[in-house]
């Protein structure tokens, strides 16, 4: 295995954290491990040096936890391309998991006619003479009072 490829070991990892903590006291140590353990299982050790390091240069990066998630940190690095989310294979540009597109398709409303392919119910003995008036009032009413008399 070439040195550009070689794993990230626990005693790596160890002084990674121990050079990150020094240089962002407000990163906890076990939060840093954490988070060189997680980027080590995606990336070789050289590149998940380079972007711990970048990711502490971030001032806003408020937690270690950045440092395997994907972001700019890991640009420089040679595993950038598996840190990338994947695109929509039906919208370019958009995000798989976050695709605006395909979240409007499910939410919008069916086509016109599209009950027209689905088979009849059987016909029932018995139909409500109310759903049958439509909306027109007087209709209703007359329905109304049909139902309200085979009731009785």
């Amino acid at each position: 295995m070439s040195d550009a490829m070689m794993k990230m070991t626990p005693p790596m990892a160890q002084r990674l954290a121990e050079l990150l903590h020094l240089l962002r006291r407000d990163w906890d140590l076990p939060g840093i491990q954490s988070a060189l353990a997680q980027a080590a299982e995606i990336a070789p050790a050289l590149d998940v040096c380079r972007a711990a390091i970048a990711c502490a240069a971030n001032e806003h990066a408020r937690t270690p936890g950045l440092i395997a998630r994907p972001g700019q940190h890991w640009e420089k690095t040679t595993a950038a391309a598996l840190t990338r989310p994947k695109e929509c294979p039906d919208h370019p540009g958009q995000h798989a998991l976050r695709c605006a597109a395909c979240a409007a398709e499910v939410a919008s409303v069916p086509p016109p006619g599209w009950r027209d392919g689905i088979p009849k119910a059987a016909k029932h003995d018995h139909t409500n003479p109310i759903d049958d008036a439509g909306l027109d009032p007087e209709a209703y009413a007359a329905a109304r009072a049909r139902a309200d008399e085979e009731e009785t």
